[in-house]
């Protein structure tokens, strides 16, 4: 006997191995997503920026409560993915790009450029790339109004 799994189980279930060459790992407690949902303080006009959605859990919670999602993924297959395990969301705009590296304006901003738009980064970010990215975002020439990130212990110990 087979069983359909909902769409909340089939976002939470990566559709690939994890590549440790990505730092992968991937948000798999409902619980933490909700608790950095609210700690985004987010309302139907909030941009969010989330860095490394992976197969979505904390992604499908940001677009129901931001009025516009932008999810950075390094990893082609994973962004490819994105959009049909969340039911294509219209508020979701999904952009295969290295946070470490990309123009944030023009990631943020899209064609818009004249008017630099306010934004929130939320990321459950890995080892190696968490200090680098966090740091990039904050020295930014458009930084974001509120960073919420996840990052392992000893990576916010060295960052205090």
């Amino acid at each position: 006997m087979t069983r359909s799994l909902s769409a909340t189980e089939t976002a939470a279930r990566p559709a690939h191995r994890k590549r440790k060459s990505l730092g992968q790992h991937f948000l798999a407690d409902a619980r933490i997503a909700q608790r950095i949902v609210v700690a985004a303080q987010l309302d139907a006009a909030a941009t969010v920026l989330e860095i490394g959605p992976g197969p979505g859990i904390l992604t499908r919670r940001l677009v129901q409560q931001a009025g516009r999602v932008i999810a950075v993924e390094l990893d082609a297959a994973l962004a490819g993915q994105l959009p049909q395990r969340l039911d294509h969301p219209a508020n979701l705009t999904i952009v295969n790009a290295d946070a470490r590296t990309m123009d944030i304006a023009a990631t943020v901003n899209g064609a818009a450029s004249d008017q630099p738009a306010a934004y929130k980064v939320v990321a459950n970010l890995p080892y190696y790339a968490a200090t680098p990215i966090v740091r990039r975002f904050l020295e930014s020439e458009l930084p974001p109004s509120l960073l919420v990130v996840m990052v392992q212990r000893e990576v916010a110990d060295a960052m205090c």
